[in-house]
């Protein structure tokens, strides 16, 4: 997957779902009603292995932290739905990296489209 540049990791694709549990956890704590599943959840497939694995590689010692973060949602998310989840991680200068992830709903269509930027720091 990529946007613009050339991709210092692509993760191999995975299986991305969103549990109504987590779902209900997070509206019960905001008092938010409704039934979607809120579209930063989908960062939690950051936290897969193969994504933090990379994010290690590339950080080469350096912390990295998650500075910004821009969307682009096209049809909604919902809970227990197997999403089909691609990421790649850039350079974006020399102390910044760029994780592009997109989620697609199991007939192939984009849901979202998500860019964080990720500044690395020495320890």
């Amino acid at each position: 997957m990529q946007r613009s540049g050339s991709p210092i990791a692509d993760i191999p694709a995975f299986a991305f779902r969103i549990s109504a549990e987590d779902v209900s956890t997070y509206r019960r704590a905001l008092g938010v009603g409704g039934d979607r599943a809120p579209f930063g959840m989908a960062l939690q497939a950051l936290a897969s292995e193969a994504v933090l694995r990379a994010l290690k590689d590339m950080a080469a010692g350096r912390h990295p932290i998650h500075v910004a973060q821009a969307y682009t949602a096209e049809r909604p998310l919902h809970a227990d739905v197997d999403y089909h989840c691609e990421v790649s991680l850039q350079p974006n200068g020399a102390d910044r990296l760029r994780i592009m992830q997109r989620l697609t709903d199991p007939s192939g269509n984009t849901c979202l489209f998500l860019v964080s930027e990720i500044v690395l720091v020495s320890p």
